[in-house]
C-alpha cells in the first residue's frame, strides 16, 4: 500500500497553542537576552540616536547631491558630527573642569571671600528696597554667606569629584564614544531602511506610526536645539 494514501496528521489546538507559548518564550527569552548584553551600551546607542536624528536633515541635503554615494555621505556626516559635537564638547568639559578645581583652590585658599562679597552686595542694593524689606523680614546677612560659601563648596567639591571620576574611567568612557560613533555611522547610511523594518513590526496603524515617529523627531531635534 501507497504510503501516501495513509492519512497525515493534523496538528490539534492544544499542539498549536503550546507551540505558539513556546516560540513566545524563546523570543521573549533571546529579547531579554539581547538587552541584557546592550545594557551597558544603553548611554551609546540613546546619543548615536540622538546624534543620527539631529544630523538627518544634513545627511539628507549631503544625499540629494551624491545619490549613488551612501558611504561617502555618512562619513562626511559623521565628520560634521566630530567637528561641531564632539570636539567642542570636550573643550567646554576640560574648561568647566578646570574652572571647577580653580574656584574650589580659591576658596579653600580663601581668595573668594563669601562675606566682603555680601557686604558689596549689601552695599549697592538701594537703601529705600532694604528698608522695605526689612518690613518683611530681617535678612541676616551673615548666614546668607555662610550657606552661599557652603553650598559653593560643597558643589565645586561634587563636580570636582565627578571629574576625577571620570578620568578613572577614561577607558569606558572611550569604548562608549567609539560605540557612539560606530552606530550612527550606520543609522545615518541605513536609518531608513532600519526605520521602516521597525515601523512594520509596530502592531499600530501606518497613520499611527507615522504620527509617532514625527513626534518623537520632533521632541529630540527640540531637546538638542535647546
Amino acid at each position: 500500500m501507497n504510503d501516501k494514501s495513509k492519512p497525515q496528521p493534523t496538528a490539534t489546538p492544544a499542539n498549536t497553542q503550546f507551540e505558539d507559548r513556546v516560540l513566545v518564550g524563546f523570543l521573549l527569552a533571546v529579547s531579554l537576552a539581547m538587552a541584557w548584553i546592550a545594557w551597558p551600551f544603553f548611554g551609546a546607542i540613546l546619543w548615536a540616536l540622538v546624534v543620527t536624528i539631529a544630523f538627518a536633515p544634513v545627511h539628507d541635503r549631503l544625499l540629494l547631491k551624491m545619490p549613488a554615494r551612501k558611504n561617502t555621505v555618512a562619513s562626511l556626516t559623521l565628520l560634521l558630527v566630530i567637528a561641531l559635537v564632539i570636539i567642542p564638547a570636550f573643550i567646554v568639559g576640560s574648561l568647566m573642569v578646570d574652572e571647577a578645581l580653580r574656584t574650589y583652590d580659591s576658596v579653600q585658599t580663601k581668595e573668594i571671600d563669601f562675606a566682603k562679597l555680601g557686604q558689596d552686595l549689601q552695599a549697592v542694593i538701594p537703601q529705600r528696597w532694604q528698608d522695605m524689606a526689612g518690613r518683611y523680614f530681617t535678612p541676616d546677612f551673615e548666614e546668607l554667606q555662610s550657606k552661599a560659601s557652603a553650598l559653593v563648596t560643597s558643589g565645586v567639591q561634587i563636580i570636582a569629584g565627578q571629574a576625577v571620576s571620570v578620568g578613572q574611567r577614561a577607558f569606558n568612557f572611550a569604548m562608549a564614544l567609539g560605540v557612539m560613533l560606530y552606530l550612527t555611522y550606520f543609522l545615518l547610511r541605513d536609518g531608513r531602511q532600519i526605520t521602516r523594518r521597525i515601523g512594520e513590526a509596530i502592531p499600530m496603524r501606518a497613520e499611527q506610526r507615522r504620527a509617532f515617529f514625527d513626534k518623537f523627531t520632533t521632541v529630540i531635534r527640540a531637546t538638542v536645539k535647546g
